[in-house]
């Protein structure tokens, strides 16, 4: 990429939300050998912090973890990384750090209907 040229997420994650899933061999692998993959896509809406989430971009959700979402955000795209960090599912934003603004999801495709559950319902989030 070049210095002066703009990162759009949504163009990195074209190929993956067109098809409704990545690849097996996409997909991300952390340091206890869990395998990651494709639950749906969410778009963030709020403030941006740094250059991990912008507002109005969709970001890839690779699993739902303790309540919260695994999310390929722009960092990740940068860095190559499928690993994705972990975001609250109902205010989204800096974990530590920042003011105190966080933002919300809005979802873009959820085929096993999960995001939508956690989303709206966090008494669900015994679930996952």
């Amino acid at each position: 990429m070049k210095k002066d040229e703009k990162f759009d997420v949504n163009k990195e994650l074209s190929g993956y939300i067109d098809d409704m899933a990545p690849p097996a061999s996409d997909a991300g692998d952390d340091s206890g050998g869990r395998k990651y993959g494709f639950v749906g896509a969410v778009r963030y809406v709020g403030k941006d912090f740094g250059h991990d989430l912008l507002n109005g971009d969709i970001y890839e959700c690779i699993a739902i973890e303790r309540g919260m979402l695994r999310i390929i955000d722009n960092m990740c795209l940068l860095e190559g990384d499928r690993i994705g960090y972990l975001y609250s599912a109902q205010n989204p934003g800096p974990l530590f750090g920042g003011d105190g603004e966080t933002g919300r999801w809005e979802i873009y495709l959820d085929p096993e209907r999960r995001l939508k559950e956690l989303i709206e319902n966090p008494q669900s989030a015994v679930l996952y």
